[in-house]
């Protein structure tokens, strides 16, 4: 597999698409949220130290070098607003960073919990999941 370098995700935003011009990161085999962060940040050409200098704890100091390696390692759970970060950072779409780490993103999380409501759009993301796939 060519190992060129991506200028980013193209996306198609009437589709709700985004396709990577090196599919080394978006493909069929197995990801993990910190896999496609180190990936992405590799492509772009970026150290640890100067990602780790752009986000953002909550007190609006920089994470550390050895935060965002154990983000990278999957020792620690990237909070919300690292996520949110990162997909801008790298320009990586939001939902999937969420997708990988195992979160609903904000905007479509229940408040409350509404077991049929719930399944019925589990179910609606199904049957559009299949028919993408043919």
């Amino acid at each position: 597999m060519a190992m060129g370098v991506s200028s980013g995700p193209k996306v198609d935003a009437k589709a709700g698409q985004c396709q990577y011009a090196n599919q080394r990161i978006i493909g069929r085999r197995r990801m993990s949220l910190g896999r496609v962060i180190r990936e992405r940040r590799k492509e772009l050409g970026m150290s640890q130290k100067q990602l780790a200098e752009k986000l953002l704890k909550e007190d609006g100091e920089p994470i550390s070098p050895q935060y965002l390696n154990d983000i990278e390692l999957e020792r620690r759970a990237a909070p919300e607003y690292i996520l949110d970060q990162l997909s801008r950072i790298l320009r990586l779409p939001r939902d999937h960073l969420y997708l990988l780490a195992g979160q609903f993103p904000p905007d479509v999380r229940p408040k409350t919990y509404d077991a049929p409501r719930f399944q019925r759009a589990f179910q609606a993301f199904r049957k559009a999941w299949k028919k993408r796939d043919g």
